[in-house]
This record gives structure tokens, C-alpha cells and sequence, in this order.
């Protein structure tokens, strides 16, 4: 009977420690791209502790300029804008406010794209090339593959 018990207690610790949700500390994730001659897409994270349909504003920095509001009515429902009237000779910034029973909270970290951006539906990140790798006629390296080779300990 003792052991039962103790089975029991130990049982319900331990479903209640996997319980809990664990969480990066992530932020906004704002991204832009110019997309199209005359357009930037820009898309932002909802974090996981918000509600569906949360209400966002977006902002437009073009170069030194103050920032605009680019919604006329809170976003909600999805988490892109396309932008149609951005200046592509400028350094464009986008930053995404929350609205919280209706007042805005602070800006997310601002996305810039630069002047003159190329047309483009993706972002281009150059990767580090890790220490033992620099002979590249004998090492391919994937993104997301730990260094050392592939997730089974192979090489390429």
C-alpha cells in the first residue's frame, strides 16, 4: 500500500513539471522584402502567450522622416502587409505596435530595408563557416547540420 502511495505522489510531480509550457523568449520578428518593383512584404510573429485576432499597427520609417501609420483600421486576423507606397531610393524601417485595450504598446525592433533593394522573395544570410571547415573542396555545409557532419554523425 506504502508503495502504491508513493507511486501515486511521484506520478503526480512529474505530470505536473511536463505540464508546463517552455518558451524562447522570442520577440516580434519583423521581416520585410521587397517583393515585387513597387512593393514590400512585411510579416511579423505572434507570440504564443497572445490571443487570436490580436490587433496590431504598423509603421513605415522612410530615411529620417517621422513614422506613419500604414493601417487605417488595427491588423488582425494575420500577421502581413503588403506596403504599395514605400520610397525604394530611401532606407525604409517597419516596426509593429500592439494595441492592448486599446492604447499602443511599445514598437518592435525595427526591420529596415535598405535604398535601392533588389526585387527579391526571400532574405539572403550569409553563413559563418565553421572552425575545421576551410577547406571547401572537401566539406559541403548545410544550414541547420551541426558541425561535424550531418544530425548522424555522417559527412556529406
Amino acid at each position: 500500500m506504502r508503495k502504491l502511495i508513493l507511486y501515486l505522489f511521484v506520478f503526480c510531480l512529474t505530470t505536473s513539471v511536463y505540464g508546463q509550457r517552455i518558451m524562447e523568449n522570442l520577440d516580434r520578428g519583423v521581416v520585410a522584402v521587397r517583393h515585387k518593383p513597387d512593393a514590400v512584404f512585411i510579416s511579423w510573429r505572434v507570440l504564443a502567450t497572445e490571443p487570436e485576432n490580436f490587433p496590431f499597427n504598423l509603421y513605415r520609417t522612410t530615411g529620417t522622416e517621422k513614422p506613419v501609420k500604414l493601417n487605417p483600421q488595427p491588423i488582425t486576423g494575420g500577421t502581413n502587409f503588403i506596403d504599395t507606397k514605400a520610397d525604394f531610393t530611401q532606407n525604409t524601417a517597419y516596426t509593429v505596435k500592439t494595441l492592448v485595450k486599446g492604447k499602443e504598446t511599445a514598437g518592435s525592433k525595427p526591420f529596415v530595408v535598405p535604398a535601392n533593394a533588389p526585387v527579391a522573395q526571400y532574405l539572403s544570410i550569409p553563413l559563418k563557416t565553421p572552425a575545421g571547415y576551410n577547406d571547401a573542396s572537401r566539406w559541403r555545409i548545410r544550414a541547420g547540420a551541426p558541425p561535424g557532419g550531418q544530425r548522424t554523425g555522417q559527412l556529406l
